[in-house]
């Protein structure tokens, strides 16, 4: 493959990622069945698998267009989870007030770390 033939498929790969944003405002002002969250999670979770499922049939390398539509859905799915998770951490951060959110967040970012050094010295 050409270099920018590569540059286009990763672009177009992470424009998941770019519209986080507007996952945001889409969780925050239409609640699914009078629920802010679990239904939102649900469906990122089914989007993950869908992807990493297909992504995993040998149909699927066999062409780059088709590998980048079920790599976008996985990316999809990871976005929005991630975009659920940081406002579940903010809306327990409210409820706990100044202390219980500030040992939330301290939480959140040695979980990260540990999960970076593990990944780094396995």
């Amino acid at each position: 493959m050409q270099p920018g033939t590569i540059q286009s498929y990763v672009s177009t790969a992470k424009i998941t990622w770019n519209i986080k944003m507007i996952y945001g405002l889409i969780f925050d002002n239409f609640p699914l069945f009078n629920r802010r969250f679990k239904p939102y999670m649900i469906i990122s979770a089914l989007f993950t698998l869908l992807g990493c499922v297909f992504l995993g049939f040998p149909f699927s390398s066999m062409n780059p267009d088709i590998t980048l539509i079920w790599f976008w859905f996985t990316l999809m799915g990871m976005a929005m989870s991630d975009v659920l998770a940081d406002a579940m951490i903010v809306k327990t951060a409210r409820e706990a007030g100044t202390r219980g959110g500030a040992n939330l967040q301290t939480l959140c970012c040695h979980k990260k770390d540990l999960f970076v050094c593990w990944y780094y010295y396995r």
